[in-house]
């Protein structure tokens, strides 16, 4: 009889090589990019925030720069106003406050001032010199993105002192 030759053993089957992404992982791509497109967007709208909040404080400090500049041009004049109150008088330092009060209010959100002058001792000459405070207040909330309720004002100050003599 003859021999027959052992056949060989079938070889195993290689295994298939996957083509093509899953469901699943595409999900979770789409989920990691979308957090990612948050995190951008969070980003840029703080930024926004910071550069109007910047923009305020800048107007604020080139306003109360205006008004000591026209203070120390009439030296004179009384430059005292609180906070809320209307101008009134007559005069080139009634006019100034007047301006000054309708630049705060265009400038800047809910935009006011006052403005304070004391007689006071100058420390190294010991000679009387008067200091004048600018207070410049604005309502930052829509800079800010903070706040409690709807419509809760959000303020922010900026304060110079200078001397006049």
């Amino acid at each position: 009889m003859p021999t027959q030759a052992a056949e060989p053993p079938l070889p195993l089957r290689a295994p298939r090589r996957e083509r093509g992404v899953s469901l699943v992982e595409v999900m979770i791509a789409v989920i990691v990019v979308s957090l990612g497109m948050i995190g951008v967007l969070g980003a840029h709208s703080r930024g926004f925030s910071n550069t109007s909040s910047a923009g305020y404080r800048t107007q604020a400090t080139l306003l109360a720069a205006g008004i000591v500049e026209r203070a120390r041009a009439n030296l004179g004049g009384d430059y005292t106003i609180a906070m809320g109150a209307a101008t009134g008088g007559s005069g080139q330092a009634a006019n100034d406050l007047a301006a000054w009060k309708t630049q705060l209010a265009r400038a800047m959100p809910d935009g006011d001032g006052s403005i304070t002058i004391a007689s006071v001792i100058d420390a190294g000459t010991g000679a009387p010199v008067r200091q004048m405070r600018v207070l410049v207040r604005w309502d930052d909330r829509r800079a800010s993105g903070e706040g409690g309720a709807a419509g809760d004002p959000q303020y922010k100050f900026f304060m110079t002192e200078t001397y006049l003599p």
